[in-house]
C-alpha cells in the first residue's frame, strides 16, 4: 500500500513539474531557468514526501528503500515493455502500480 502511494505521489509531483516549467516557459523565463525552478520544485517535493513517508513508517531506513528501489522497478518495467514490445499505456501504468 505504501509503495503504490509512493509512486502516486512521484508520478504526480513529476505531472507538477513539467506543468511549473511550462509555466515559467510562459512568464517569459528561458529554458535554462524555467528547467532550473522545475528541478528545485522537485527536488523540494521528494524530500516532503521522504519526510511524510517517515512520520507514517517511523523510521528513515525503510523510507529510504523504498523510495531508492522505485527507480530499479521502473527501469525493470520499461525493459519489460521494450522486450515485449508492448507500449506504455493506461493498462501498463496500472500494472506499475499494483
Amino acid at each position: 500500500m505504501a509503495l503504490s502511494r509512493s509512486i502516486g505521489i512521484l508520478i504526480d509531483d513529476a505531472i507538477v513539474v513539467v506543468e511549473n516549467i511550462v509555466r515559467h516557459r510562459e512568464l517569459g523565463k528561458d529554458h535554462f531557468e524555467a528547467a532550473g525552478r522545475g528541478t528545485h520544485e522537485i527536488i523540494l517535493a521528494v524530500i516532503l514526501i521522504f519526510l511524510i513517508v517517515a512520520s507514517q513508517f517511523e523510521s528513515f531506513t525503510q523510507p529510504a528503500a523504498i523510495m531508492l528501489s522505485l527507480p530499479l522497478s521502473l527501469m525493470g518495467v520499461l525493459l519489460a515493455l521494450l522486450l515485449t514490445r508492448s507500449t506504455l499505456n493506461i493498462m501498463s501504468m496500472i500494472g506499475v502500480i499494483m
